[in-house]
């Protein structure tokens, strides 16, 4: 997993942010959003999470990605 800021117009899948002060609609192409990460109420065509929702972020990349992970000694295997 690498987070990068920018390549807007790379064919490479993202996470956008968008916040409802500077924008109301995702800057990446359709095709190339894994999830969109907003202030705003409006449904997109990919999974929506509020700047709060950190842990639901984290499992959705976790499940998407196939990866594992240990909490207090338990494994996720999600």
């Amino acid at each position: 997993l690498l987070i990068t800021e920018g390549y807007k117009k790379a064919n490479i899948p993202k996470i956008e942010i968008i916040r409802s002060a500077v924008s109301s609609s995702p800057m990446c192409a359709e095709k190339d959003l894994l999830a969109i990460i907003t202030d705003l109420n409006t449904k997109f065509s990919v999974p929506r999470f509020d700047f709060e929702n950190v842990s639901q972020l984290t499992d959705f990349l976790l499940q998407k990605l196939q990866i594992s992970m240990q909490v207090n000694g338990v494994n996720r295997n999600l």
